[in-house]
């Protein structure tokens, strides 16, 4: 147990002393939380010129961005090989206000990839991820809506951009995505993002990977291993909820597809 500790630490202190060498990366898949971006990480990982940053989730800047750029840059590839690229996964971006303006200042030409999950099951997968994480313990989902509706009321009311309780338990709100896009379009052009519905990214993903290879303009590759990762066994919510839910998020969508000029269609 010393042992592995120690090597740990040492590969740390070695990343972080070579930093200046690293890579920073050219896109980034910003979104969103439980749409699928576990499998994407590890779909884009086969691609022989990408180079994904050794961990998933670097959360650097939404809630490590008190830290040097070495930190971020240390989880990256060196810069020796031109003919790859580089990429992160941190699907809590798209939602955090300050991050496209962040990431603006201190990235250069970088592109992003949003999977975008029906808003109602979204919700639902990140309430359910959480009970497993020992987060929530309120007891339903039915509470946990309640009680967000409540927060936001609090949180608009104190003028907080980006409380503990809005990172954790924001599970409708991060599921407004036209609300969240318009803010990274402020910063960003359209041409800067490839944007996919999860469900039919599941239902055809080579065919949307070579899109997105496409996208990134690297050549294209067949994908061998196309698991799903991070699947889990989430239940059923009641019809009342889900009825809910689903005119909760009706207006949205349709902010969605305006502002996408897409048809994403959820039921």
């Amino acid at each position: 147990m010393a042992g592995s500790r120690i090597k740990s630490k040492l590969a740390t202190t070695w990343s972080r002393s070579t930093s200046r060498a690293r890579s920073l990366p050219d896109f980034i898949s910003i979104g969103t939380q439980k749409g699928g971006t576990t499998s994407l990480y590890h779909y884009l990982q086969q691609h022989p010129e990408i180079e994904m940053s050794t961990k998933k989730e670097l959360h650097y800047f939404n809630l490590n961005y008190d830290k040097a750029l070495s930190w971020y840059k240390s989880f990256f590839p060196f810069t020796f090989d031109k003919s790859k690229i580089t990429g992160e996964i941190t699907p809590a971006y798209m939602f955090h206000p300050l991050v496209a303006q962040r990431i603006k200042t201190d990235l250069h030409n970088v592109k992003f990839i949003v999977l975008l999950r029906n808003p109602v099951d979204r919700a639902y997968s990140a309430y359910k991820m959480n009970v497993s994480l020992g987060v929530d313990k309120l007891g339903s989902f039915q509470k946990a809506v309640e009680r967000e509706l409540e927060l936001n009321i609090l949180d608009a009311h104190r003028g907080d951009n980006y409380s503990y309780e809005r990172h954790n338990y924001f599970y409708l709100e991060r599921s407004l995505y036209a609300k969240q896009l318009q803010k990274w379009f402020a910063v960003f052009d359209h041409d800067d993002f490839y944007i996919i519905q999860s469900e039919l990214f599941f239902k055809e993903p080579m065919a949307h990977l070579y899109e997105i290879q496409e996208f990134l303009n690297v050549s294209p590759f067949e994908i061998k291993n196309l698991k799903v990762s991070n699947k889990g066994n989430e239940g059923n919510m009641s019809k009342d909820l889900r009825d809910y839910l689903n005119e909760y998020f009706k207006e949205s969508i349709v902010e969605l597809n305006a502002l996408l000029n897409k048809n994403f269609s959820w039921n």
